[in-house]
């Protein structure tokens, strides 16, 4: 139904970096930090979708398209 409503899916990553789940308006203390993340900036897992998509949003607008619509489907 979302498609069809002229919204697209977005795949964003399980890890996140402290400042986007801050940022998301989510307390970093209770996040599960990842031991030997592949980058030290994205070291927790995330809490919520909200924060990959508030990040993907960000990258749009940055990049000349501010008027995306997104939406995940994913586990937290």
């Amino acid at each position: 139904m979302l498609v069809g409503a002229g919204y697209d899916e977005a795949y964003t990553l399980p890890l996140l970096a402290p400042a986007d789940v801050a940022r998301a308006g989510f307390a970093t203390d209770a996040v599960i930090e990842v031991e030997n993340p592949l980058r030290a900036e994205e070291s927790l897992l995330r809490p919520h979708l909200l924060p990959g998509l508030l990040r993907s949003v960000a990258f749009n607008a940055a990049h000349g398209l501010p008027d995306v619509a997104l939406f995940e489907l994913g586990s937290v």
